[in-house]
């Protein structure tokens, strides 16, 4: 199945956030091979016209149902705007009649505790792996949070999904930045650092070394599924 991605907001388009997250995700599948990414198929760039940045501008001024119609209305017109086409992948977690407002919004809920009990020493590696390939971008260090800012979705499961190798990759990229090496005086341990301290939070566990690989031993409370080496969705729903 295929995912496409396209800006219905005056912000996004704005700030061009698919182009640049198509920029990231073709750099790292160039990098690292579609095998070890989120497979990117392609995007094209129609020129935003003057009316689509209107329409946007009267979406946002409206109440909510004519604001919707607008929106749809842009997000279905592909004569506009930037769109790429990736690999759909599979969720995590359900997020449907899951999630609460409180877990939309935050990354240290109790169910969100609850969900980092069910990762597997396999998911924890697999979170590891992108800590380290964005770590070592070629063109500059990624980032799951702004250097100067502590707020990022990247804490939360949802950002996440299964790809067609059965590897935990990321698929939300609208908070991934990049780490300039001169400016902002970035090396790989510098962005590791910053990648991993996202994660901890993710797996609610702050001794994770995102150096290493997880080797779980007896005393880890953390639940493993008997059904497969990664997180048993069915289980989440049930326990948390």
């Amino acid at each position: 199945s295929l995912l496409v991605k396209r800006c219905y907001t005056l912000k996004c388009n704005k700030r061009a956030f698919i182009k640049n997250e198509a920029t990231i995700f073709q750099g790292l599948q160039d990098q690292y091979g579609s095998d070890n990414t989120v497979q990117y198929f392609g995007g094209c760039f129609a020129a935003s016209s003057k009316w689509a940045i209107e329409q946007l501008i009267k979406a946002e001024n409206e109440n909510n149902n004519s604001s919707s119609i607008i929106i749809d209305k842009i997000a279905r017109n592909f004569s506009v705007g930037y769109t790429i086409v990736i690999e759909f992948g599979k969720p995590l977690i359900p997020t449907d009649n899951f999630l609460d407002n409180r877990d939309i919004a935050g990354c240290y809920t109790t169910r969100r505790k609850c969900i980092a009990s069910h990762f597997t020493a396999s998911d924890i590696d697999d979170f590891k792996t992108i800590a380290r390939q964005y770590a070592n971008y070629s063109k500059s260090p990624l980032v799951l949070r702004n250097i100067k800012r502590q707020n990022t979705d990247n804490c939360k499961a949802e950002q996440y999904v299964f790809t067609k190798t059965d590897k935990i990759r990321h698929i939300d990229l609208d908070m991934v930045y990049l780490c300039d090496r001169k400016r902002q005086y970035c090396t790989y341990d510098k962005a590791l650092d910053i990648n991993c301290s996202v994660l901890r939070i993710l797996l609610n566990d702050q001794t994770i070394n995102c150096n290493s690989s997880s080797i779980i031993n007896n005393n880890d409370t953390r639940t493993i599924s008997s059904f497969s080496n990664h997180i048993n969705a069915t289980e989440v729903v049930k326990h948390c």
